[in-house]
């Protein structure tokens, strides 16, 4: 088992918390993949025909992509692309957060480790939407108002959420169906007053082609391009290891 930071934006956060979101899709890239074991340098990435690639179910050691790749004067070979991601790893995720002192004003005056351990706490964006952390007005300007951190940057000590793998698979982006995008958190609970002009399947994938071309359009990977991902399924754990009720 291996421990891995992955991030989630505010919305999928509280999807966790809610135990709405049990899957979550992840663009199958170079830097997160092996190619037959090992990390393929990008100009032998380029050469991976993933248009014609499959997905083989593996024996034991996890799903797979087998890739068609050619070098110049060599046959054809088939190649073995996996994530770096396994079944059974675990994943603390990454939100955007602050650490806060309760005595701050906003100054933190805290010199003693207990002074510290007694005031110093973290908040998560995700709990309350403010455009600042702590209940700051939002006029208040000055670099000692405490102000949003990214994801990017959190600690490990920060995280308060950890997801266990249970199943890893490669697929197409667009084979997602309605019932996997419930599973990926997106709400359709209030979805009944539209759908005078469109079906729940249409407006269900809808919802998910803005949340996913938000996120990942800017990265080059729009839903129209139809781009390979790792599927993964996942349960939220506690601290002593058991699932989350």
């Amino acid at each position: 088992m291996t421990e891995r930071p992955v991030i989630f934006r505010g919305d999928m956060v509280r999807a966790i918390l809610e135990l709405r979101k049990t899957v979550t899709r992840r663009v199958l890239t170079r830097m997160g993949c092996t190619v037959s074991g090992y990390r393929a340098k990008k100009e032998y990435w380029n050469e991976m025909r993933f248009e014609g690639a499959w997905a083989d179910p593996g024996l034991g050691a996890g799903a797979y992509l087998k890739v068609p790749h050619k070098l110049d004067g060599w046959d054809e070979t088939v190649q073995r692309v996996r994530p770096y991601i396994d079944e059974g790893d675990v994943l603390w995720v990454r939100e955007t957060w602050a650490p806060m002192c309760r005595e701050a004003d906003p100054i933190c005056w805290c010199e003693t480790d207990e002074q510290r351990a007694a005031n110093h706490y973290f908040e998560y964006r995700a709990d309350t939407g403010n455009k600042r952390p702590g209940d700051w007005p939002e006029e208040e300007t000055g670099d000692c108002v405490p102000k949003w951190r990214s994801s990017m940057l959190m600690p490990k000590k920060a995280c308060r959420l950890k997801v266990r793998v249970l199943e890893r698979r490669p697929e197409r982006l667009q084979e997602i169906t309605t019932e996997e995008i419930r599973a990926e958190g997106i709400d359709l609970t209030d979805i009944e007053g539209e759908r005078v002009f469109a079906t729940l399947d249409e407006l269900a994938r809808a919802r998910w082609i803005n949340l996913w071309n938000d996120t990942n359009a800017k990265r080059g990977y729009p839903w129209e391009k139809n781009p390979w991902v790792w599927r993964y399924r996942f349960e939220l754990y506690n601290d002593d290891g058991e699932r989350a009720e």
